[in-house]
């Protein structure tokens, strides 16, 4: 009854920005068919969930992003945490972006270079505070249940073998002492 009643509103759909949607749906399903692609997400995703989730949002959008990286990995909390996180930094990173883009890219007086300029800026600072307070989380409620680990020169150890360990390096020293405290509180 729609098609009948609002016929206009059909007209009105920006079927370029659907299509392009779309498009980033049928690549991240062909890349995680491809095998060379999907062992180096594998990989990637075995290393750092959150990380890989993050810059994989930054090429395909980050809705597509999960649906390609949720068949590898069991690690669920990093990759939602990530491709969430993950919808700044670049244009295409989110569908909002895009259409932001779009609109802007409307005015007769608009400067694509300078608009992508300031954007990306933004975003990547926003970007970074937000994968900086996402780690600090982690590190938190790591202490809290007690079982944060370092891995320093490829030997793993808890947080009762850090407290006790000599440090060369000032800023180690000063950030195992902060996670002692934080720890100990």
């Amino acid at each position: 009854t729609l098609l009948f009643i609002r016929r206009k509103l059909f007209k009105e759909i920006d079927y370029m920005l659907l299509f392009t949607f779309v498009c980033f749906f049928i690549i991240s399903e062909n890349l995680g068919k491809t095998e060379v692609i999907r062992a180096f997400l594998q990989e990637l995703l075995k290393k750092n969930a959150l990380l890989t989730s993050v810059g994989t949002s930054q090429i395909i959008s980050n809705v597509p992003a999960a649906v390609l990286l949720s068949g590898f990995t069991e690690d669920w909390k990093a990759l939602l945490q990530g491709v969430n996180i993950g919808g700044l930094g670049t244009p295409i990173a989110s569908l909002a972006s895009l259409i932001t883009l779009k609109f802007y890219l409307a005015h007769k007086d608009a400067k694509i270079l300078k608009f992508l300029c300031v954007f990306t800026v933004v975003n990547i600072i926003g970007l970074a505070i937000l994968i900086l307070f996402t780690l600090i989380n982690w590190i938190l409620h790591s202490l809290k249940s007690g079982c944060f680990c370092i891995f320093y020169n490829n030997t793993q150890y808890n947080i009762y073998e850090v407290q006790k360990m000599k440090f060369r390096n000032t800023a180690f020293r000063i950030i195992f002492r902060l996670i002692g405290f934080l720890y100990k509180h």
